[in-house]
């Protein structure tokens, strides 16, 4: 007897969810993550990367202190670097994407997010897009994480999308 479509499609999700499932496991525990926060969210990057839903098909880490590399190949790619300290700033982590809006720009380059995840604030939702493309930083709270390390993912994502000029 032959499978039917709706069969067919429910076998390719499961095996997908596995896949994804094992593979979190796996990213979690090689994240470069401080603390459990910063790992889950990394985590997040990366599977929201793999599922292929944005422009950017990757998240790769830097060592602290590093740049992003030179090579336009590498500009649909997110990078991320650890925590760290800037002046007298201290933060989580930064996500670096490339400008991709030369026509706007006399200069494109890299961009830098720097996001802080606060344990202090208790909202159990991420800021609004907008609040946070404009000031180049963005505070999580620890519990908003928690609640949906996805949705959290998806508002860094979208914030490095809008440099395609969208």
């Amino acid at each position: 007897m032959r499978p039917s479509l709706i069969d067919s499609l429910r076998n390719l999700k499961d095996a997908a969810s596995q896949s994804l499932r094992e593979s979190i496991d796996d990213l979690y525990e090689a994240s470069p993550g401080v603390d459990y926060v910063e790992k889950l969210i990394y985590v997040a990057l990366q599977a929201v990367a793999r599922a292929g839903l944005h422009e950017h098909t990757e998240v790769r880490f830097l060592e602290p202190r590093q740049d992003p590399p030179a090579d336009l190949a590498d500009t649909t790619t997110i990078f991320v670097s650890p925590q760290n300290q800037v002046s007298s700033e201290r933060f989580d982590f930064a996500v670096f994407a490339y400008d991709h809006k030369p026509r706007y720009l006399a200069v494109p380059g890299w961009r830098r997010l720097v996001v802080e995840c606060d344990v202090t604030v208790e909202l159990l939702s991420v800021p609004p897009f907008s609040e946070y493309v404009e000031k180049k930083s963005m505070v999580i709270a620890a519990a908003s994480i928690m609640s949906d390390p996805w949705v959290t993912a998806e508002a860094i994502f979208d914030w490095a999308s809008s440099s395609f000029g969208y």
